[in-house]
């Protein structure tokens, strides 16, 4: 079969990651995947999972029509289209390119007017679309999108690469035995680091030993450095920016904590409790697919960052909860495999292009 992959953006991230496991796998089993992007830092990434690489100008206003017209010439010659993200891209390449079959899968959106566009966008051009969460189907299907045509297939991670051995990040940065608490996600207002960071302030008093760190990059890196500074918290907060040795990283922590006030399917989360991490985040409903309070991790509300240091503290203080939480969320996060969520997309794959009408396709 020959797939265009197409999205909006080509970086180190969730969307990203998730388009790059479909292509590694798909590329294994005999498919021919080309990837449609901006150029990016995943680029090489994609072309050594076996993807072509189709680099498309930068996706605004004003170049629009030159980026539909080129996956528009692409689409032509594929048996089967598989967009992320963009929802605007779908009509972008129904207005030159009406004959291949095409599947939307959405990753998470920030405003409600991104949502809105769904059934606007999506029900006359698709023939199928995919959610990663329940909450992100249940948020698409309030807002208009077709819910016969969607398709709930969990987000998945690649288990295999996480939970065999320990990291060396403690030795990076001189720990011997102090507790390190980390997090895994873009320097953005959403993810809400500025919470971990006032948490931290907070424990600091009790457990000034803790220490924390941040995985990722982003624009809210100058505002999150003054806040260090000005609690004093240089010497135990560590930003580490973006790496790209999440597994090592991932072994070497004792607790893993996500602050965020919006997910799709959150992978860093389920990387961390593959490794056996117990977890920390907030009760936002993108996490209900996996999180039991009690069993595999804690909860605390967004933005409360008195509970989010009390929860930490709490973890921190009972090595037998620890314990527990990590053995239970490593049980968890095996059953969202990366080779799941291949195999049911590529099913979906199949039987779209085997039936060939958008009536048959919904019978699946």
């Amino acid at each position: 079969m020959r797939i265009l992959m197409a999205l909006p953006y080509c970086n180190p991230n969730g969307t990203e990651g998730h388009v790059l496991i479909l292509t590694r796998y798909l590329s294994e089993h005999g498919h021919s995947v080309t990837v449609a992007a901006p150029s990016g830092p995943m680029e090489q990434a994609f072309v050594q999972a076996g993807a072509s690489f189709l680099s498309l100008p930068p996706i605004r206003p004003s170049s629009f029509l030159r980026v539909a017209g080129i996956l528009a010439e692409s689409a032509a010659q594929q048996d089967l289209c598989h967009f992320h993200a963009a929802m605007e891209l779908c009509l972008g390449l129904r207005l030159f390119e009406k004959r291949t079959p095409l599947v939307f899968t959405a990753h998470c959106y920030h405003t409600e007017w991104d949502y809105m566009k769904a059934g606007l966008f999506l029900n006359p051009t698709c023939q199928a679309t995919i959610a990663v969460s329940t909450a992100e189907r249940n948020r698409l299907l309030r807002w208009g999108l077709a819910e016969k045509e969607n398709r709930l297939i969990f987000n998945g991670i690649e288990v295999e690469r996480f939970g065999k051995k320990k990291g060396g990040l403690k030795k990076e940065l001189g720990l011997k035995n102090e507790l390190l608490i980390g997090t895994i996600g873009r320097l953005v207002p959403s993810k809400r680091i500025e919470d971990l960071i006032e948490a931290a302030a907070i424990l600091e008093k009790n457990l000034p030993e803790v220490h924390f760190a941040v995985v990722g990059s982003g624009p809210q890196l100058p505002k999150l450095v003054r806040r260090l500074d000005k609690l004093g918290l240089r010497k135990n907060f560590h930003l580490l920016g973006q790496r790209d040795d999440v597994p090592d990283i991932l072994a070497s922590l004792d607790l893993f904590v996500m602050p965020t006030e919006r997910e799709g399917l959150p992978l860093a989360c389920l990387e961390a409790m593959t490794s056996g991490l117990p977890v920390v985040c907030t009760d936002i409903p993108e996490f209900s697919d996996f999180i039991e309070p009690g069993i595999n991790g804690l909860q605390v509300p967004v933005g409360q960052h008195g509970a989010l240091a009390e929860a930490l503290e709490k973890v921190i203080g009972d090595p037998l909860l620890r314990h527990r939480l990590g053995e239970s969320a490593r049980e968890t996060g095996k059953k969202f495999s990366a080779r799941i969520m291949s195999e049911q997309t590529l099913k979906l794959y199949e039987k779209i292009v085997a039936s060939g009408t958008k009536e048959e396709i919904l019978q699946l």
